[in-house]
């Protein structure tokens, strides 16, 4: 609110001034300096130190000190110490006062809004300074070095330094600004100079989050920068082993797409500086930068293992991974196993993540070795490796070693890029401890999706429910899955039982050999003598789930590199498959026909600690301790190898670790690495040690110089060690599959060639020592890799190898046939004589196979002849032994047709079947190996298959492939490995099963005849394969079950690998489904083979077979797995199957499962699966569709729109749509809507009772038509029609239903028109939307009848069809005669209700249906047929009553509606009676009959059905009266009825009324509700009865006020139950016109008048409103005359001889007389009614009687009124005269001058009519126009008589005292009737008024109620319509009104009870 300031006052300074502008001066101050900074910064390398001084200057400004510059992590820290000094106070004053004092130093008010901008940019470009500092140096050494390359020798602290400061600015200012993306990128580049993967997957994850997406969002980037900074990302990723990260978007989508190097270089912000993080691998273990001194080389191992020191040796050995221009070949080694700090629960093959700093080691040293301790348990169990199983492995790791070591080899020691070290703070801030709290607009920083995850994690599972409660819950759930179980290997096993394979077994003895055993038993499952041997396999499958880890998911999803079922569409695959085929080849001819031996797997740190005890305190340099490390492993202890824990001169002791463990993967890669490192020193050593031998045989012994052993057998065991490893390493670089470069394989063969040189030398001279054993292990292990060595040469002749091999079995069976293992070689596992052998068949079969995979150009019919022999034997002799239907030539002929298939057409399969080998042989080779090489030669037979597309064998090779991995799970090679390897092992095979079943599937659902091909021996090692499958699958259906269940929790499982669980979880999952369908469709093949093996029915088998496996996989919600395949299958099964029985529950379930369809609800229990529906399609509504109408069927179609049934419906209809215009149902359709127009023929209803109607058009066939036959459209049509007829209707309502109900009927007929109940029900249709046009309104009635005949009759012809096709072709049965009664009902009651009023025959009308004719005198038009009469239409209804009551005789409708038939028929008069005479017994009969059987009230509740009573009496008082039957008769028949039993009867015909009377009086009484109104009509009539007294009219209109007519004559006529639509209102006019007549008897003219407001008000409530409005009106004007004694024609008695201009002079005084409040005349009083009558007509009715009641009743008044008025003024002119004559006195014109004149009316004279020639002229008379607008002059106020005057109002004029000349020459003065004064006091009911103008005051002029007494005057009838705009109008009238809404909302409410 302003205040009021004076002007000569002037404040001292204005409170504006005293604002603080500090900050903002200080703000702009600051601008201008970082302005200045950035310019100088802009000017080059020159001006780089002053641009620094210009950002000192910047950042000693003032505005960095403002609280408000702090990041919130640094105000909270500086603030903390507020709190401890308040520690006296509650936490809630302290958490006030910190939370004040940070609002205080932190708020913004007053900041200006550049501050928090000028702060990000000012921290951004002084980092960037301090990089274009660096940049500038890298210059100024060497101009041509850029990149990662080479790196100029500049000192550590300047790249220190610069790349600190660059860092610690940019995290300032990302503080500040978060969001700036570039800003991410250069930081996450500078993290990778000094190899920060940390910091640096932090900052790439930040620039693809900046938009808060999210990593596991989709993608939406499209920047070169963002593409540039996921790419990195991802080679972050790969370097980190994060697969899920790499996995999930939109890491992946990176992965598709790669940038250029060039791409990469130009969008490299720093090129200039190293990506030392490219050089580190963080899977390594224990790898460190740090190098204390070229003194001291601390190796740390983390964690303590052999591998893990090799690694850390590795990083100074290998000077790429080294990364240090430092020397670090003299540094004296320190072997560190207590600093290394590591992360817990990671396996030992990865690394912590972080670069681990020496001090920081030795300062967490307590720590350090509890994670280690960690660490060594993790890598004993997860690190385990076979060689002799997973060859591929070890392949790969010494591939990716190799290849590293090519890059040492090629890498120079001067081009070493310096080690940068920067010490960087490690503890990273939350919001939350910061004391930072997160805004809702999301201006702080955004918590990261970590946190929010275990946010949501912990809330959901903060609702934890009682013990007791989750116990019973998982109890009964476990229970359930239990009895599932049963029931679904209870009816496999009978099937298997019945076609002789072994069975499943018992669900829960499998249940108890997975979960017997603890823990810790199931490592050694195998050795369990108690369970069979198929049980390990499930056993495991449970293990591996339950002890999860890393290495089993990636084996199971990525198959382990086993490719058995990939197709070879394209070039690249046909490469693939070629290689793993000979791969397969290679590996199972080393592997094949060996037992392998287990061995123990090295531990982590066995003897290690010695070791590194032993190095410390030799202090050896790094070389040396490598050979030491070397030796440690490939010695035995005897000669300085690893110590063993056995006792000394055991056998272990003899052997090295080489031998006797088997090493952990990193183990064996480091061993790789070193040997390729130290080949110089190895390869010097091993020649000094060759060199000394020669001397000592030729010279003295020579002594080496810096190595010395104790003989020459360690140094001998040492080369022929490394020659087996060079073997081995070159053995798997070259293999087919290998992907290693030439460079690299060429490096290794010349490694390879100089180990063997050297060590045939040496072994040579060690043979001719006389004192060793002649063919010891070592000499054969050297002949083993000689042969071999032979082998794997290129130039090496294959016999000779062949040779060297035969010569090697007689060597080993000569020396007692010994066996080696060598376990931690790939190429050469075991050396024995059986090796040898298989070493031979693979020579020797080598060809044949390598010819078969790498020739991919084969005539498939050629591949089909060779291998089919091979890998089938049993069809192959089928083959020969009878000839088969379908040979592979005759595919190939027919099928396909390439070539004929004759050996002569296809010379190269001749010579390739020449060329083969013994096939026998081949078969020996193939049974005695592995499984890789036989499912690559049964995928190779399968390709040749498909080519020619022959499906039958195609699947066949598919079960033959999975029998062969089956095979695999019972083989010695599997069983007798570790638990754990078993485990990974499993998932490989899994994952190959998984891909052959889901091919087996579709092949076989695809192809109706895909197992032709499968005899029974071939079915029944299927099932048993499939069945085994389907055991082991069960495995992890326990594991899932005990999770569900809650007996297991899901931590069981590595939370580090529960991304990839879950996924693998899936996967087996839709496995299991895939395996239940896949060995049903091999069960149902069985049993269509072999139909003698079961007695019951195969469909009800497959059925219960099918509903097992459904309720198992429904209630583990795994049913819809695998694209719901199953139950798919099931569904397809159950439609196809005949004969079936209790298919109707499974099939119920089955379309809740696929298409959420509720059918069965209340018969069927349906269960939740959890399966999301799938929309359903066309296809299946249409074959499921009997199915859905069989079970709607059984259902009430009352009921259909409450149940479920309904959204099954509409889901169905809406599936299948519109049926597409087609020419057949088009002309139906036009036949259809002609028969509807037709008229109605009478013969043509008589010839529909013997079914000769019929129509003539065109069948319609196709998809459609069967869907209409199966009744779809009927049932869509009935739904609609049910849906309204069963809606409790209280108004008038939409018809859609009805519309959409027809619509569907006509659709049904047209595509057949013989289905009579969719004639019966389209009829019904008609009939309803005729029954609601009607019900609620008669508009219809009065206006549209063309619509309302049109329906009557189109439900006529409707019905007419459904009679005549139902007698033609409907059953007998009990349900169709009854619909057929109920037709017959219905059509009757509708030619009854038309041939009634309110339709009155109009629908039989012949009014448009004249036909031309021709005849003997030519062309003439007439009607086509004679018209229905209405006693032809009621003896047709009759017959069709009679019809319907031969089926049901017990239903009162169809004798109560024959007895109304009979009735009309009866009272027809006889001229026009059209058929013989009817009784008036046959009358009562049919009553009689309707009153039996009527049903009684079941509760008091219920309104009893009193139409056949009232129609029994009606009918009997009716026959008394016209003397048909006497009374006495009549009172017997209606004892009849209840309500007249209890009466005496009636004496004679004057007590017949009395007693009738007493019945209806019965009949109200009953009539509780009040909604029949027929008796109450009836007891009217018979007290009126015609009479002219009027107390019997007294009487009736009492009856009738009673219910009928209300005081303000509200009329209450309902419908009840069975009356007819319609017929209330026709009921409705017949009272109004019956009481009309009654008031004018009366002459009560109060409810005349009310009564007719009342009519003209409510034209929708009476039938022929019109006519009934003319006889009230016609009523109430003769009630007028009676009352005002107005003659008829009394105009022309007044007006004739009266001149025009004599009236218009007396009219205006007659029209001033009556404009006076004071005037009363009962003749008055008459015209203003019948003038307001007028109004209310609006030429509504002639108004001819209105214009001559009114011109009548003004000339009375003019009579009577005009002539006083004439003599009263004539005697006023004489006083005036006499008072002028005294005016002309002096005097009193003297007093007179300021007064007025009065003026003086002049009497009127009669003009002169004679002319001045003296002819009379003619007087102009009064016209009838000019009386009616006098009249209404008259009765209407002018305007300005309602406003109030000023003046006083004139005298009142005293009213005539003459009498009023009687009409018709009665005397003037009649004395009132007794009667009259009676009514006049009595009124209706004795209450109502003598006039409604009794009450009326509102007329009278409010003004001349101060000065005039008040006159009794009289008001219109209808004030309301003469002013409506006066509030005060018919006071009494409106509340009238109202009370009459009251009384019928009373009854409404009555009748609702």
């Amino acid at each position: 609110m302003s205040t009021f300031t004076a002007l000569n006052i002037i404040p001292d300074e204005d409170s504006d001034d005293e604002i603080d502008n500090t900050k903002e001066i200080q703000t702009e101050e600051a601008l201008k300096l970082y302005q200045n900074a950035v310019k100088l910064h802009s000017q080059g390398p020159e001006y780089i130190k002053d641009a620094s001084d210009a950002y000192t200057r910047l950042f000693n400004s003032d505005i960095f000190q403002y609280p408000e510059s702090l990041p919130g992590y640094s105000r909270a820290e500086q603030y903390d110490h507020e709190l401890s000094l308040h520690l006296n106070f509650d936490k809630v004053h302290a958490d006030a006062l910190l939370g004040s004092s940070l609002a205080a130093r932190s708020g913004s008010d007053g900041l200006p809004s550049t501050l928090p901008q000028l702060l990000h940019l000012a921290y951004k470009n002084r980092g960037q300074l301090a990089l274009d500092y660096l940049k500038r140096h890298f210059n100024e050494e060497s101009a041509t070095t850029v990149g990662e390359e080479a790196f100029p020798d500049l000192s550590s602290e300047i790249i220190n330094s610069s790349t600190k400061n660059a860092l610690m600015n940019f995290s300032e200012a990302l503080a500040r600004d978060e969001t700036d993306g570039e800003l991410w990128r250069r930081t996450s580049r500078i993290a990778s100079s000094f190899g920060s993967k940390r910091i640096m997957r932090f900052c790439l994850e930040a620039v693809l989050d900046v938009e808060d997406e999210g990593l596991h969002g989709e993608s939406s980037l499209v920047g070169l920068e963002e593409a540039f900074a996921g790419e990195q990302l991802t080679e972050l990723l790969h370097a980190l082993d994060d697969q899920i990260s790499i996995s999930r978007p939109p890491i992946s989508t990176f992965t598709q797409k790669r940038l250029t190097q060039r791409m990469k270089r130009i969008l490299d912000p720093f090129p200039y500086l190293p990506d030392i993080s490219q050089k580190i691998d963080l899977r390594v273990p224990g790898w460190t930068l740090s190098v204390p001194s070229n003194e001291d080389l601390r190796l740390d191992v983390v964690p303590h293992s052999w591998a893990a020191l090799g690694k850390s040796m590795l990083q100074y050995l290998d000077p790429q991974l080294q990364g240090s221009t430092q020397s670090s070949r003299g540094a004296r080694v320190f072997i560190d196993l207590q600093g290394a700090e590591v992360e817990g629960n990671q396996p030992s093959a990865s690394g912590n993540g972080q670069p681990v700093n020496g001090s920081s080691q030795r300062d967490n040293s307590a720590s350090s070795s509890e994670a280690a301790v960690a660490g060594r348990k993790d890598s004993a169990n997860t690190d385990v490796v076979n060689p002799e199983n997973d060859a591929d492995m070890q392949n790969d790791a010494m591939e990716n070693s190799l290849q590293g070591a090519k890059d040492t080899a090629d890498g120079e020691v001067g081009n070493e890029t310096p080690k940068i070290v920067i010490d960087l703070p490690t503890r990273k801030r939350s919001p939350f401890s910061a004391g930072l709290q997160e805004t809702a607009d999301g201006s702080s920083r955004v918590r990261s999706k970590r946190i929010k995850a275990r946010e949501s994690i912990a809330e959901a599972e903060g609702d934890v429910k009682s013990a007791s409660e989750i116990a019973k819950q998982c109890e009964e759930r476990q229970q359930s899955f239990e009895e599932a179980d049963e029931w679904m290997f209870h009816n496999v096993n009978n099937l298997l039982a019945q076609l002789g394979v072994e069975e499943l077994g018992d669900p829960n003895r499998l249940r108890q050999i997975v979960l017997g055993p603890n823990d810790s038993q199931l490592e050694d499952l195998s050795e369990d003598s108690g369970h069979e041997i198929r049980d390990v396999a499930v056993r495991d499958m449970y293990a591996a789930v339950k002890f999860w880890n890393d290495d089993k998911g990636k084996t199971f999803l990525n198959g382990d590199g086993i490719d058995a079922s990939a197709s070879t569409v394209d070039e690249s695959n046909a490469i693939r498959s070629r290689n793993a085929g000979i791969t397969a080849f290679l590996e199972h001819s080393r592997q094949g026909g060996v037992t392998a031996v287990s061995k123990p797997t090295l531990s982590g740190d066995e003897g290690l600690a010695r070791f590194a005890k032993q190095i410390n305190k030799e202090q050896l340099s790094l070389r040396i301790v490598g050979m030491r490390w070397l030796e440690s492993l490939l010695l035995p202890e005897i000669y300085g190898g690893m110590s063993s824990t056995s006792e000394a001169g055991s056998e272990d002791t003899q052997e090295p670790s080489y031998v006797r463990h088997t090493w952990p993967h990193p183990l064996k890669e480091a061993v790789v690495l070193i040997l390729v490192c130290m080949d110089d020193l190895l390869y010097l050593r091993a020649q000094q040690h060759r060199f000394a031998n020669e001397a000592r045989w030729s010279e003295p012994a020579a002594v080496l110089t810096d190595v010395t052993y104790e003989t020459d057998e360690a140094m001998t065991i040492l080369a022929q060690t490394i020659f087996e490893l060079h073997l081995d390493i070159y053995a798997s670089i070259t293999n087919p599959s290998s992907r290693v470069d030439t460079a690299t394989r060429l490096a290794q063969r010349d490694r390879l060639e100089r180990w063997a040189t050297v060590v045939n030398d040496i072994m040579n001279l060690r043979n001719e020592d006389s004192s060793l054993p002649d063919k010891d292990s070592l000499t054969l292990r050297y002949l083993w890799a000689s042969a071999i060595h032979a082998s794997v040469s290129d130039n090496t002749p294959r016999e000779h190898v062949i040779l060297c091999m035969e010569d090697l079995q007689v060597i080993l069976r000569a020396a007692g046939d010994p066996i080696i293992h060598l376990p931690n070689n790939a190429v050469m596992p075991d050396v024995s004589s059986a090796a040898a052998e298989r070493e031979t068949s693979k020579l020797t079969t080598m060809d044949f196979f390598l010819q078969i995979f790498q020739n991919e150009d084969d005539d498939p019919i050629a591949v089909i002849e060779i291998l089919e022999p091979v890998l089938d034997p049993q069809a192959f002799q089928d083959d020969e032994s009878e000839p088969r239907e379908t040979s592979s030539q005759d595919v190939a002929s027919t099928d396909v047709g390439r070539t004929t298939g004759t050996e002569q057409q296809n010379p190269e399969s001749t010579s390739r079947a020449e060329s083969s080998p013994n096939i026998p042989d081949m078969r020996k080779f193939l049974e005695s190996g592995t499984a890789s090489l036989r499912l690559f030669l049964w995928k190779k037979l399968r390709d040749a298959y498909e080519s020619i597309e022959y499906p039958p064998k195609v699947m066949s090779c598919y079960l033959r492939s999975i029998e062969v991995v089956i095979a695999e799970f019972h083989s010695s090679r599997y069983l007798e490995i570790p638990s754990n390897r078993r485990q990974v092992i499993l998932m490989k095979w899994l994952h190959v099963l998984d891909d052959l079943v889901s091919r087996a599937l579709t092949v076989s659902l695809e192809n109706p005849g895909a197992f032709d091909c499968v005899d029974r021996e071939h079915l029944l090692t299927s099932l048993t394969a499939n069945t085994t499958l389907f055991r082991l699958l069960h495995g992890f259906a326990l594991f899932e079950d005990l999770v569900r269940a809650g007996q297991l929790q899901v931590d069981c499982v590595n939370h580090t690998s529960l991304g990839a669980f879950v996924h693998v979880a899936q996967k087996l999952r839709e496995m299991q489904i895939r395996t239940w369908t896949l060995l049903y469709s091999i069960l149902k093949e069985g049993i269509e083979q072999h139909m003698d093996i079961t007695s019951s029915s195969t469909s009800d088998i497959l059925i219960e077979l099918l509903r097992s496996l459904h309720h198992a996989a429904g209630i583990r919600f795994i049913c819809s797995a695998s694209n719901k395949v199953f139950l798919k299958l099931m569904q397809s099964e159950i439609l196809r199957l005949d004969d079936k029985e209790g298919w109707e529950p499974a099939f119920a379930q089955i379309l809740f499962d696929l298409y959420g369809l509720r059918l069965g609800a209340g018969v069927y229990i349906l269960e939740d699966h959890g399966c999301i529906p799938d929309p359903l399609d066309r296809r299946v509504a249409i074959r499921i569709m009997d199915f859905v109408l069989t079970i709607v069927r059984g259902v009430n179609v009352k009921d259909l729109p409450k149940t479920d049934y309904k959204a099954t419906i509409d889901k169905m209809q809406h599936a299948i749509g519109a049926p597409k215009p087609m020419a057949p149902r088009s002309h139906n359709l036009r036949i259809f809507e002609s028969f509807l127009k037709m008229s109605i023929n009478p013969r043509d209803l008589f010839r529909c009772l013997r079914g000769q109607i019929q129509l003539s058009t065109i069948p319609v066939k196709g998809e459609i038509a069967s869907i209409a036959e199966k009744g779809w459209y009927f049932l869509l049509g009935q739904m609609a029609l049910t849906r309204f007829r069963s809606q409790k209707r209280v108004s008038s309502g939409s018809t859609d239903d009805l519309n959409i109900a027809s619509t569907f009927f006509r659709r049904d007929l047209e595509f057949s028109v013989d289905r009579w109940e969719t004639w019966y029900r389209q009829a019904q249709t008609y009939d309803s939307l005729l029954e609601e046009g009607v019900a609620w309104s008669a508009e219809k009635l009065n206006k549209d009848h063309q619509e309302l005949f049109t329906l009557q009759r189109n439900a006529i012809n409707c019905y007419t069809m459904a009679v005549s096709t139902a007698i033609r072709l409907a059953d007998s049965t009990e349900g169709i005669a009854s619909k057929m009664s109920d037709l017959y009902t219905n059509f009757g009651c509708r030619i009854y209700a038309t041939s009634r009023p309110p339709f009155g025959l109009e629908p039989f009308r012949l009014d448009n249906s004249e036909r031309f004719f021709s005849g003997i005198h030519g062309m003439y038009k007439k009607s086509a047929h004679a018209e229905l009469s209405d006693y032809k239409a009621w003896s047709f209804a009759t017959v069709l009553f009679k019809k319907a009551q031969s089926v049901k005789p017990d239903y009162w409708i169809n004798y109560y509606m024959m007895g109304k038939c009979l009735w009309k028929m009866f009272q027809h008069v006889e001229n026009v009676r059209d058929g013989p005479k009817v009784e008036a017994a046959q009358v009562i009969q049919a009553f009689e009959e309707a009153v039996r059987t009527v049903p009684e009230r079941r509760s008091d509740k219920q309104d009893p059905i009193l139409e056949p009573h009232y129609k029994l009496v009606s009918v009997v008082h009716k026959l008394v009266r016209n003397e048909c039957l006497e009374p006495d008769e009549a009172c017997k028949i209606l004892q009849l009825t209840p309500y007249a039993r209890h009466l005496s009867h009636a004496q004679g015909r004057d007590e017949w009324d009395a007693y009738v009377l007493n019945i209806l009086k019965s009949l109200r009484v009953a009539d509780k509700a009040n909604w029949h109104h027929r008796m109450i009509a009836r007891a009217a009539y018979i007290h009126y009865d015609g009479s002219s007294d009027e107390t019997h009219a007294s009487a009736a209109r009492h009856e009738l006020s009673q219910h009928i007519f209300t005081k303000t004559m509200a009329i209450q006529v309902w419908k009840p139950e069975y009356e007819r639509a319609g017929r209330h209102f026709w009921y409705t006019s017949q009272y109004t016109s019956f009481f009309v007549r009654v008031l004018g008897r009366l002459n009560d003219r109060a409810g005349m008048e009310a009564l007719m407001k009342r009519v003209r008000k409510r034209t929708s409530e009476f039938y022929s409103h019109t006519k009934i409005w003319g006889e009230v009106c016609l009523e109430y004007l003769k009630l007028l005359r009676r009352a005002g004694q107005i003659p008829e024609g009394h105009e022309d008695a007044v007006f004739k001889s009266i001149s025009n201009d004599d009236f218009q002079a007396r009219s205006m005084r007659l029209q001033s007389w009556c404009h006076l409040p004071s005037t009363s005349n009962s003749s008055l009083d008459i015209l203003r009614d019948v003038i307001e009558l007028k109004r209310l007509n609006n030429n509504l009715m002639k108004s001819t009687l209105l214009d001559d009641l009114t011109t009548d009743t003004y000339s009375l008044l003019y009579e009577t009124v005009v002539p006083d008025l004439m003599e009263k003024t004539s005697g006023e002119q004489v006083e005036k005269k006499d008072e002028k004559r005294d005016m002309m006195n002096v005097n009193n014109l003297l007093m007179s001058t300021d007064g007025a004149s009065e003026k003086l009316s002049i009497p009127p004279t009669h003009p002169d009519t004679t002319t001045s020639t003296g002819v009379k002229q003619r007087i102009k008379g009064v016209g009838r126009r000019e009386i009616i607008r006098k009249a209404e002059a008259a009765v209407t106020k002018p305007a300005s008589a309602l406003a109030p005057s000023a003046k006083a109002p004139p005298r009142p004029i005293e009213p005539p005292t003459r009498p009023i000349a009687p009409a018709t020459g009665q005397p003037a003065h009649k004395a009132e009737s007794p009667s009259a004064k009676d009514d006049a006091g009595t009124g209706m009911d004795s209450s109502a008024p003598g006039s409604v103008h009794d009450s009326a005051d509102d007329e009278s002029d409010d003004s001349d109620t101060d000065e005039q007494p008040k006159m009794p005057t009289a008001k219109p009838m209808f004030p309301n319509l003469g002013r409506s705009s006066e509030p005060n109008d018919t006071a009494g009238v409106v509340h009238g009104q109202g009370q009459g809404n009251e009384d019928e909302k009373a009854s409404a409410a009555v009748a609702d009870s």
